[in-house]
């Protein structure tokens, strides 16, 4: 009996299936890991900046920090919460939307150009693999920078068959100013894709080569504006701290990109890089020249603007980490899911195989981060909304940032660290509370007496060992008899 052959109509439509079943799945997965309400030091930073502020105070807010952050994100954020609600939860859902757009270009775009097996393989990098893991709910602008860049790219990829289109030339001059005012260093990102553009139009049609310079020079110079308003020139002076020379390192590199639990993950994700480039030499054939050089340069943006970024970082004040340069990943996962998928089908399963492996490593490794670190959040929030009032004011033993993160959480009370708490007779009267979380106690002095009252143990996420503490209750009375 002869098997019927199944029509590419029906194949399609299995594929599209296929594709939105996995867009679903990951988002769920990425979805479960967004309902806890503890957060870091930074995504504190981010909430209370979106949440604080007006548009034009967010401006002036990142620009008193002369940080690597610029305002687009922020504001974005500060949208999002208009339309979902002002929560930690739906701000977390925001990081969330940008990894869901980053997975939504594989039925959309990358299909149609590269296939259903090439949009497959990248759903799941660009979703699964521990670092976009761990930024798709961390309320940061990083996932959507990767959107954003990998948006970007693709444009440029489109470009060389339409270099009249004004729609594309739009949506690339929108990416690149909104990824650079996001965050200062998508610029290495930007700087590999526009070359690539240049390359490709001195190639074709070099009567056309002033429109990348016109695209990317006018938000280029509306950067440098922004550089010098926001004094960021200070950051190149180097401090000689031997911080950011630590940062340094290709195996700790790659090791962010594929570090789990699973034992010689980070080395199986170097030989798959590595394997990933000399495929693309013995396959250039079949990839054919114009897939062969945009896959090769998306695959090696992402180290070779992590070396840039590193080697400026030796030269500078600013602290340096990976998650500063991981703006151009999503085009990393697509570049070598174009290769990978043109091989064969035994070469598609493996990779396909090992990314969900360390999917599932790094969905342990995410859940114990959000769910594991936060024992004491409950109870805490619940003593907060039963004990304390508005204006009271709260001291706390740790670092001043952390100031910041607790307020999010109590957005009515007064922060003072040890070192800025005011004399004891500015504190007479009011309701003082005290996160004890290293054994120091207010200073008392001959004219006020300072008791104290054990509440219990409490805490927010847990981070390097300040964000748990005893909860003092504060009396201070005044010494009768005094002069």
């Amino acid at each position: 009996m002869k098997m019927k052959k199944m029509t590419s109509e029906k194949k399609h439509k299995i594929t599209t299936i296929g594709l939105w079943l996995i867009l679903i799945l990951c988002t769920a997965v990425l979805f479960s890991l967004c309902l806890s309400e503890g957060i870091d030091y930074d995504e504190a930073y981010s909430y209370r900046t979106a949440h604080d502020n007006t548009m034009m105070g967010i401006i002036r807010v990142v620009l008193a920090a002369h940080d690597t952050d610029v305002p687009v994100w922020y504001m974005g954020l500060r949208l999002w919460s208009f339309l979902v609600g002002d929560g930690i939860i739906a701000y977390k859902m925001f990081a969330l939307l940008g990894t869901v757009l980053s997975m939504l270009l594989g039925p959309v775009v990358i299909r149609r150009q590269w296939g259903a097996k090439t949009a497959a393989l990248y759903m799941i990098m660009v979703s699964l693999t521990p670092a976009m893991m761990k930024i798709s709910v961390n309320n940061r602008m990083y996932s959507w920078t990767v959107f954003g860049v990998t948006v970007c790219g693709l444009t440029a990829y489109f470009l060389r068959e339409r270099l009249n289109s004004k729609a594309l030339w739009t949506i690339l001059f929108l990416t690149t100013f909104c990824g650079i005012f996001s965050h200062y260093f998508t610029a290495f990102s930007y700087l590999f894709i526009y070359l690539y553009l240049v390359a490709v139009i001195w190639q074709q049609d070099r009567k056309q080569i002033w429109k990348p310079f016109v695209c990317g020079g006018s938000v280029v110079l509306l950067f440098v504006a922004w550089l010098i308003k926001s004094d960021f020139f200070h950051l190149l002076v180097s401090d000689g701290n031997p911080t950011n020379q630590s940062k340094f390192g290709i195996y700790e590199f790659f090791n962010f990109i594929f570090g789990t639990r699973v034992k010689y993950a980070t080395k199986m994700g170097e030989l798959l890089f590595v394997l990933t480039l000399v495929c693309a030499i013995l396959f250039w054939k079949r990839l054919g020249r114009r897939n062969g050089v945009f896959a090769v340069l998306c695959t090696c943006i992402f180290p070779v603007s992590y070396l840039m970024a590193a080697l400026l970082a030796l030269h500078a004040s600013h602290f340096f980490t990976y998650r500063h340069v991981m703006h151009s990943m999503g085009l990393f996962w697509l570049g070598m899911a174009i290769i990978l998928s043109r091989i064969n089908l035994q070469e598609w399963i493996a990779c396909l195989s090992f990314t969900v492996w360390m999917g599932v490593s790094a969905y342990g490794i995410s859940y114990h981060e959000e769910y594991g670190t936060i024992s004491y959040l409950e109870e805490t929030k619940a003593f907060i909304a039963e004990n304390m009032e508005p204006g009271d004011v709260v001291v706390y033993d740790t670092d001043s940032r952390f100031g910041q993160l607790f307020g999010c959480y109590m957005p009515d009370q007064i922060f003072y660290t040890m070192e800025e708490v005011p004399d004891l007779e500015e504190l007479v009267g009011k309701r003082v509370w005290y996160f004890q979380c290293f054994g120091h106690l207010l200073e008392e002095s001959d004219k006020y007496t300072v008791t104290y009252e054990n509440m219990g143990h409490y805490g927010f996420q847990y981070m390097d060992g300040n964000t748990d503490f005893d909860i003092l209750k504060v009396n201070i009375t005044e010494e009768t008899g005094n002069d």
